[in-house]
């Protein structure tokens, strides 16, 4: 009875963790401002004015003591998708509960309180905070400043150990044919020689590039290397000439801008990536966020970019790992394990 007793507390215990989403808002390192998102659980309504509804008087009032203003949810973002998605499936509809917020004092202090006193409400899900300062990127090391050989030879990763058998899917036929690809990141190099002469490969349309990552003399020019990499081993032309892309037949490869010529804003540029594709198309998530003492960890550690990346629309999201070796069984990671699938 004794051992019955306690496998139904550690049952209970563990379907009690997972299904909070709480706890998990934290501030990004070095980043000087936030934005604040509240995920409302499916007790709470909202007009078309976006004006909360709720039965609980005191979480209304302490909105408005705050001065929080909810601006728009995520529905708003993905328009296209949520009108073909949303009487059909939870995960699409759920995008109607998250909000951007907007709070008179927005300092992360002020922030931090907010989030932990909003998290006590039993109508929030989750509050998360969202970086307004660019998180670099990974550096690449490796560069060529000779003529370009071909560098095949150099691409591991096209064989089967170590690698991902890219030259077995190559032999039967598969080269990225009928594929729609989306990158997610700062952007890549336009005159960059395994990019410049590719009509396939093209910015995001009416959304321009901060010039501030086009300037040359700028340190912030190099956070461009890693998107040239991507797009270069994903596109580049089987030509003999540099590397040869492992989905060089795909339909078409367009980039978008986390850093724009107006904001640095993650959470548009993967809300603009979703809504201009449709089921079948691939998206990337070629993205970090601090983990564990701020060492990189994949972009959906974050629960705002989880639940966009959960919405089953029929569109395939291919995120990166984060690049800081992270180890997602150590406890500290319990809570992300916990959101399941």
């Amino acid at each position: 009875m004794k051992y019955y007793l306690t496998t139904l507390l550690i049952y209970l215990s563990i379907i009690s963790f997972s299904q909070s989403r709480k706890g998990q808002f934290k501030l990004e390192h070095k980043a000087k401002s936030h934005t604040m998102y509240i995920c409302f659980t499916e007790q709470i309504q909202t007009d078309s004015d976006i004006n909360l509804i709720s039965k609980n008087s005191k979480l209304s009032n302490f909105i408005n003591e705050n001065n929080i203003q909810l601006l728009n949810s995520l529905e708003n973002n993905i328009s296209k998708l949520y009108k073909q998605q949303k009487n059909q499936i939870n995960s699409v509809k759920k995008l109607s509960r998250i909000y951007k917020v907007n709070v008179e004092n927005s300092s992360n202090t002020n922030l931090l309180i907010l989030a932990k006193e909003l998290e006590n409400f039993t109508e929030v899900e989750y509050v998360s905070l969202i970086s307004n300062t660019p998180i670099e990127p990974p550096r690449i090391l490796k560069t060529f400043t000779e003529e370009t050989p071909n560098l095949e030879s150099f691409q591991n990763y096209l064989l089967q150990d170590p690698g991902i058998d890219v030259k077995y899917a190559w032999s039967i036929g598969i080269t990225g044919q009928n594929i729609n690809i989306k990158d997610i990141e700062y952007g890549y190099k336009p005159t960059h020689e395994m990019i410049i002469n590719n009509n396939k490969i093209s910015p995001e349309p009416n959304i321009s590039i901060n010039p501030i990552l086009l300037d040359t003399s700028s340190e912030y020019n190099s956070w461009l290397d890693h998107g040239t990499s991507v797009t270069s081993i994903l596109m580049s032309k089987k030509d003999n000439i540099g590397i040869e892309g492992t989905t060089h037949n795909a339909n078409e490869f367009v980039a978008y801008f986390e850093w724009t010529a107006e904001s640095y804003d993650r959470i548009e540029a993967v809300t603009r990536a979703l809504n201009n594709s449709k089921a079948g198309d691939v998206v990337l998530y070629e993205m970090q966020t601090g983990g564990q003492n701020d060492e990189y960890v994949l972009a959906e550690y974050d629960n705002v970019i989880w639940d966009l990346t959960k919405a089953d629309t029929g569109i395939i999201v291919v995120a990166a790992a984060g690049n800081g070796s992270q180890n997602l069984d150590n406890n500290f990671y319990k809570p992300y394990m916990a959101r399941g699938n």
